[in-house]
């Protein structure tokens, strides 16, 4: 048989045979390059045992070759499949030169400079399993050079509790994931980061950190996050906070300037509410060192810190005045110091452990006025020249002793007498520059007659009582008023209305009889409008026992007995024109009515 004229001129190729294969229907083009044509041959066994071609491993290639090499533009293709792998120059059968490749999902891997069948000079794109970006960016001589992106695996395992979420809440927080974070921007070197800027986030998918990285390490500006709020913004250094930075909490700064180790180290401000309360040194994250302390953007204190307390030489001040200079120990006046009110010298001589110890001193009250010129010793005013401007009388072992005298602090003013020691005698007590009592006092305590008042928000007189106390409670006989009206009068026992007494409403008597414990308790009558009203039994302020009701007329409504204040067993009467017209009774506290 003949040979076709296409077989004859294949065979006259002696060097140089370019196959381009599209496969989709087991059909191969071969580009002729002598002739300069493209010639269809329809495959057939007969033409690929006469041109040694096995068309199974060509479908994975396609280009020129040269003495059976691939050489020159050529491509790639999965085998049995119509995708593309690889596209560009080939040379002895490897590539060689720009080119393309690209994943099985078609996505674009690498673009550039191909040598020995590597990856050399290019852009590269490298995807985790899932099909999501991991990396792009610039690659020199096969390793990461230049400009690069990584990215986090956005298929990262959630970790949630099955008991709290739901599975479309699941859905949701893996749904979330989906969106592309970038994980470090910047230069490589070799492979590996060099420069550029980086971001963390914690196994939640929650940022971190996000700052610059220098010289493969976290070093520069960054920013830290918690619970999606800034709480540091600063530099860093090998990678924990070093030079200058900003202390956040609940988006409100508290701390700004130097850091070394994650520690504040050097000099620093802090705040609170956005107001300065302090500013000085600090060594390993506490003041150390000098500092200041304000209040309201006040200046209080300047002095020496070790390890967070005051400690060392110290000054105090209150609205801008001084009011102590000393020594300060584990944050307190310890050593030698001087006290001063208004720009004066009230005491200059030892502490211990905040308070005057041995020394000269004066003392005064909120009234600025003078209560103590002398000596301390071990804190207390002691022997020596004492001169007091609000007692007078007799001191012995630190304290008033006998004679009269005033005593005050903040709110609370105390003036009477006293008697070895304690108050005795009659005396006024005040609070506020208001009488709260005035009467008798024994062994330190209110004992004998007296009167007590008390005041309601704005400071009006609304309760008075008068009588006799015992060990510092009414006891005895004695009376109530309020708003100036008369509410009680009678017996009292441990603070508290017992024994006989009378009740009155808008100043006319309510209640005659005996009381228990601050109630009615015992035989009594109850009183409208000065009218008797019912006289019997009370138990724990209620109608308890015998009992009987008087109309107006001062005629029995009810005679019986009474349970928790109701009538229950007895008789009713009703009138008419002071006329009997009905008698019913009461059983077990239900009314029975009679034909």
């Amino acid at each position: 048989m003949a040979e076709s004229n296409e077989l004859k001129k294949l065979k006259e190729i002696n060097l140089y045979q370019s196959i381009k294969s599209f496969f989709n229907i087991k059909k191969i083009f071969l580009c002729l390059s002598n002739i300069k044509k493209l010639q269809l041959i329809i495959y057939n066994k007969k033409y690929q045992d006469k041109l040694g071609i096995d068309i199974e491993s060509y479908k994975k290639q396609s280009g020129r070759y040269k003495i059976g090499n691939k050489n020159g533009l050529g491509k790639e293709f999965k085998l049995n499949t119509d995708i593309l792998l690889y596209e560009g120059r080939y040379e002895n059968g490897k590539r060689n030169g720009k080119g393309k490749e690209y994943n099985e999902k078609g996505n674009l891997i690498f673009k550039g400079i191909f040598l020995e069948g590597k990856k050399w000079n290019g852009y590269l794109k490298e995807y985790y399993d899932s099909g999501d970006i991991k990396y792009e960016g610039e690659i020199l001589e096969g390793i990461k050079n230049g400009k690069g992106k990584e990215y986090f695996d956005n298929t990262t395992i959630i970790y949630y509790n099955k008991d709290i979420y739901e599975e479309d809440e699941i859905y949701k927080l893996r749904a979330h994931l989906k969106k592309k974070k970038l994980k470090f921007e910047g230069e490589y070197i070799n492979g590996e980061k060099y420069r550029g800027n980086i971001k963390k986030y914690n196994k939640f998918e929650k940022l971190i950190f996000d700052g610059e990285y220098i010289e493969g390490e976290i070093k520069g500006k960054g920013i830290e996050f918690f619970h999606n709020e800034k709480v540091f913004e600063g530099d860093y250094l090998i990678p924990k906070s070093n030079g200058e930075g900003n202390e956040f909490e609940n988006k409100k700064l508290i701390f700004e300037d130097e850091f070394l180790y994650n520690y504040r180290n050097g000099k620093g401000k802090e705040y609170k509410n956005n107001v300065l309360i302090f500013e000085g040194e600090y060594l390993k994250g506490m003041r150390n060192g000098k500092g200041k302390e304000y209040k309201n953007n006040v200046l209080i204190f300047e002095g020496e810190y070790l390890k967070g307390m005051r400690n060392g030489k110290a000054k105090e001040y209150k609205n801008n005045d001084l009011i102590f200079e000393g020594e300060y120990l584990n944050g307190m006046r310890n050593g030698k110091g001087m006290e001063y009110r208004k720009k004066q010298i009230i005491f200059e001589g030892d502490y211990y452990k905040g308070k005057r110890w041995i020394g000269k001193g004066k003392e005064y009250d909120t009234k600025n006025m003078l209560i103590f010129e002398g000596e301390y010793f071990e804190g207390k005013r002691w022997k020596g020249k004492v001169k007091e401007y609000t007692f007078e009388g007799e001191y012995f072992e630190g304290k008033r002793w006998n004679g009269k005298g005033i005593e005050y602090d903040d709110n609370f003013e105390f003036e009477g007498e006293y008697l070895n020691g304690k108050r005795n005698g009659y005396v006024r007590e005040y609070k506020n520059d208001k009488l709260i009592f005035e009467g008798e006092y024994l062994h330190d305590v209110r004992n004998g007659k007296g009167k007590e008042v008390n005041y309601d928000s704005n400071l009006k007189l609304n309760y008075i009582f008068e009588g006799e106390f015992l060990n510092g409670v009414k006891n005895g006989n004695g009376k109530e008023l309020k708003d100036d009206k008369l509410i009680y009068e009678g017996e009292y026992l441990n603070g508290e209305r017992n024994g006989k007494g009378k009740e009155y409403r808008n100043e006319e008597l309510a209640y005659d009889g005996e009381f228990l414990n601050g109630k009615r308790h015992g035989k009594g009558k109850q009183y409208l409008n000065n009218i008797l009203r019912f006289e019997g039994e009370y138990l724990n302020g209620k109608k308890n026992g015998k009992g009987k009701e008087y109309n107006n007329e001062n005629k029995i409504l009810f005679e019986g007995e009474y349970v928790d204040g109701k009538r229950w067993n007895g008789k009713l009467i009703e009138y008419l024109n002071n006329d009997t017209i009905l008698e019913d009774e009461y059983i077990n506290g239900k009314r029975i009515n009679k034909k």
